[in-house]
């Protein structure tokens, strides 16, 4: 009695910290990406408290539950017969080692600075130093100890997502609402946008959240849902166009690649499987692929023509930015994805209702025949498409000598310049600092020592980070640190393929961190979004060992 008695006091534990780690999600996807306190003057120091102040409230409530669990056990702790005994050895998992070791490499890192307190805070960079790290790490700690995710999180977040979207719409059409550029220089207010301030940092932003509501989309089952997230990719296929970085771009196009793989995986063994029972869906991954593909290049292209038309925001479009000329060529993909998915749409329907007659009453396969192939016909012509505009994108590129296909010391707003000068102070680093490190966001110690004039001169300013994560790490944590962060990223990935497996609601979050990993290789650390990609690794790892317990007990 007393065994039945302890698991459902155990169970109550985990339902009350399932409900604590929501609110903790509630804080993170609602209020954080709003968050603002002096405009874009402290939108940096802002964050970084913000987010501080969040992992120090979940961290006290869970102890407080924790010290509550421990003190009511009646001696059941650590017998070997116990539940937590039989189930403990199967949760830990290879991103919760990794995780470990890159908060060591961080404090390796922190030992090897030559200014500590400037690495511990990271003021001399984006706020990321060795605080950041921990905090980092204890939201790991306390979301990946086993939580799950409710799909109506997904969609507060995608509504909170579209206000900012539409803010930096409105922005870039000179509608500035909340006076935000009111105490920014003229010549500077291209550089800042919606609540994330600089453009860059909106444009990680982008590269977290639409693949992740893409991906959403894919896999309700519910219409009203799907509508929500396809309005508002339109709305972030014209922030795309407001944020005016490449890197939205690439940050997005290969989540979306890796979104289409998946879709047509999981339409063949699941869609067509559950059809093939008598069972009709709306659940199509891949007609929810097409949809919010179409739902995004259709709200590119209509930011192209009211830029273009009005000339509102259009002398401060650069790089792919410049897409917006083509219009035509967009024009034609919006029209053929928005009737490709129409069609498609319409295929499947008929098809899931060959498929349930022919179950009544044995009807000719024929028609079963054409209506299965209608999909592959709709999904061959989108990967057609696709293929030929990203070839006319390299080729207008190429042909218009844009910048990102000329890698010189001017390439990617002189990230050419900066990888360069870095790869040189690493190769002169001494062989501890190799390994280790040079000391937690220490850029700007070490561009500033070696190449202060020469920066100024080239680039007209003193830079304080790599504008590379990946780069980051291993000049400010050594070999050591950057091994064990692509080692967390890598186990982080293989936990979400496993889960998709079981549960493709877990999609999204595996979506979204792609796009934060792909970007993150001509983009900064900084606590603005940055701490969304160790919430999502956190949230996969959480999810993992819930399932894990499961299957032990």
């Amino acid at each position: 009695m007393g065994k039945v008695d302890h698991k459902n006091k155990r169970g109550d534990i985990y339902r009350i910290t399932d409900a604590v780690i929501h609110l903790y999600l509630v804080y993170m996807f609602v209020i954080f990406p709003l968050v603002l306190h002096d405009g874009y003057k402290d939108i940096t120091i802002t964050k970084y408290n913000f987010f501080k102040n969040g992992v120090l409230a979940l961290l006290i409530i869970l102890a407080l539950l924790l010290v509550l669990y421990l003190t009511d056990r009646s001696g059941n702790i650590g017998h070997p017969g116990s539940d937590r005994a039989v189930s403990k050895k199967h949760t830990i998992l290879a991103s919760d080692v990794f995780m470990v070791l890159f908060l060591i490499a961080g404090f390796f890192a922190f030992l090897a600075a030559k200014d500590r307190m400037m690495a511990f805070t990271g003021e001399l960079g984006r706020r990321c130093g060795f605080a950041f790290l921990l905090l980092a790490g204890a939201v790991y700690i306390c979301v990946a100890a086993g939580c799950s995710v409710k799909e109506w999180i997904y969609s507060v977040f995608a509504c909170v997502s579209g206000l900012t979207y539409l803010m930096s719409i409105l922005q870039h059409l000179e509608i500035d609402l909340f006076h935000l550029y009111a105490s920014i220089r003229f010549d500077q207010r291209s550089m800042f946008i919606s609540t994330f301030g600089n453009i860059n940092m909106y444009a990680s932003f982008l590269c977290l959240t639409i693949p992740l509501f893409m991906a959403a989309g894919m896999y309700v089952d519910k219409c009203w849902k799907r509508v929500l997230y396809t309005v508002v990719l339109l709305l972030g296929g014209m922030a795309v166009i407001a944020a005016n970085s490449d890197v939205a771009y690439i940050g997005i196009g290969v989540p979306m690649v890796v979104l289409l793989l998946a879709g047509i995986r999981n339409r063949v063994k699941t869609y067509d499987d559950r059809m093939v029972i008598g069972q009709k869906s709306a659940c199509d991954p891949f007609l929810g692929w097409l949809t919010g593909c179409a739902g995004i290049v259709l709200g590119y292209t209509v930011m192209s023509f009211i830029t273009t038309g009005t000339g509102w925001g259009y002398d401060k479009l650069t790089g792919l930015a410049k897409l917006v000329d083509h219009r035509l060529i967009l024009t034609i993909v919006s029209i053929v994805l928005v009737i490709g998915s129409l069609l498609y749409g319409w295929g499947s329907r008929k098809k899931a209702d060959c498929v349930v007659a022919q179950k009544k009453a044995s009807k000719s396969v024929r028609d079963k025949k054409r209506t299965t192939g209608c999909w592959k016909i709709i999904f061959w012509s989108v990967v057609g498409i696709l293929i030929l505009t990203a070839f006319v994108t390299v080729v207008t590129g190429v042909g218009n000598q844009w910048e990102i296909f000329t890698f010189d010391d001017e390439w990617g707003n002189y990230r050419g310049y900066v990888w360069n000068r870095l790869f040189r102070i690493y190769q002169d680093l001494p062989f501890v600092n190799k390994v280790f490190g040079a000391g937690n966001e220490s850029i700007y110690t070490l561009m500033s020592a070696r190449y202060s004039d020469e920066m100024i001169e080239v680039t007209g300013t003193v830079y304080d980070s790599a504008h590379n994560e990946y780069l980051q790490y291993l000049v400010t944590m050594g070999i050591v640190g950057l091994i064990t962060y692509l080692g967390l990223i890598i186990s982080s990935v293989v936990n979400g393929v496993k889960l998709v497996k079981e549960d493709p609601l877990c999609m999204p979050l595996l979506a979204g961190m792609i796009g934060y990993v792909v970007q993150a290789f001509v983009n900064v650390e900084q606590p603005i979004t940055t701490p969304f990609l160790f919430l999502f690794l956190a949230l996969i790892a959480g999810i993992r060992r819930r399932k894990l317990r499961a299957m032990c007990e």
